[in-house]
């Protein structure tokens, strides 16, 4: 199947606006967050218990009255019809939402806060703003002429409310080894793979390739932030994405057959971690149990099977991770 690709019939401003946080607060208490504006990377980790975070934001639509010059009708450039649009997204929680903001057509600038509360949200949420056409005019060649065309957009920013993604090695025990000589036949054929998982053990146990050139020295790097942690993520929840696959696999296979109970362990985690996603609106306990009849139902399991590689992406943020790589490289 041959892919497609869409183009803007206009000129779309990518990255035309800029954003800065002007205050943030922590339970109504004004507090100084840590802000890289060059990366567009927000800290909120590290700042103590907190039940409520408030951000404020300032956008910049670099020069508004070309852009509305060049995208839109000549007749609506006295009362352009725009509005931004606020988008945030926190892939582990798989929750979306948008904030009212308001729209200086002067001056370009762009204001609104972002607020949310501790327990709905883990490890980041990603911040992107957009510049959009709030209704349809007469169609014209080269111009924004529909309800929802984008403008202009910022780039993506990131709001971190857990500590930055450790080095590999901590929550499963991992082996570096060089596959070339392993004592392990499989590992010894394929010693191109990246990583192989073992779980056969009372602990899964996953060892990654010291032949791979570069390998150990990118996910060994004790960076917390910067271009190099932003590459030892994407490969780490490369490699990670996968290794979530098999466990959730091996944790059904493991079960004896008709028994939905499992142990507390590795195996109940995995369980639990998929069955949040597919199995909702029910308690962990529910949720598990249904999510394994389905693994076993002949009638659901290949539709089940198709969601894996989906939920265990989202489990590792792996398009947040890509989508940072991209714009690092692009730099």
């Amino acid at each position: 199947m041959r892919a497609r690709q869409g183009f803007f019939p206009y000129l779309h401003a990518e990255d035309g606006i800029t954003l800065r946080l002007i205050q943030g607060k922590l339970d109504g208490r004004s507090v100084e967050i840590p802000c890289d504006d060059q990366n567009g990377i927000i800290d909120v980790d590290g700042l103590g218990d907190w039940k409520e975070a408030r951000l404020s934001f300032r956008g910049n639509v670099e020069a508004m009255a070309t852009l509305i010059r060049e995208h839109l009708p000549s007749d609506e450039s006295s009362a352009p019809p725009l509005e931004p649009v606020i988008s945030l997204h926190c892939g582990m929680t798989l929750h979306r939402w948008t904030v009212p903001a308001t729209l200086d057509m002067q001056t370009g600038t762009i204001d609104f806060e972002v607020r949310f509360a501790r327990d709905e949200v883990e490890r980041q949420i990603d911040l992107q703003v957009y510049l959009m056409r709030t209704a349809d005019c007469d169609p014209q060649p080269v111009l924004a002429n529909r309800e929802g065309s984008r403008i202009a957009s910022s780039r993506q920013w990131s709001i971190s409310v857990d500590p930055p993604d450790s080095p590999a090695g901590q929550g499963m025990d991992v082996q570096w080894e060089a596959f070339s000589t392993s004592h392990d036949p499989f590992r010894r054929r394929h010693s191109d793979l990246l990583f192989h998982l073992e779980t056969s053990g009372s602990h899964p146990q996953l060892y990654l390739n010291r032949d791979i050139p570069d390998l150990k020295t990118v996910l060994d790097d004790p960076a917390p932030r910067g271009r190099k942690a932003v590459l030892r993520n994407a490969v780490f929840a490369a490699i990670a994405t996968p290794v979530w696959m098999s466990l959730v696999q091996a944790a059904v296979g493991d079960l004896a057959e008709g028994d939905d109970d499992v142990e507390p362990g590795w195996r109940r985690s995995a369980l639990n971690h998929f069955a949040a996603v597919i199995s909702l609106d029910m308690t962990q306990d529910l949720a598990r149990t249904d999510f394994i009849r389905q693994m076993r139902d002949p009638n659901a399991s290949a539709k089940i099977a198709s969601l894996l590689p989906s939920v265990a992406s989202s489990l590792t943020t792996l398009s947040t991770h890509v989508e940072k790589l991209f714009r690092e490289t692009a730099q």
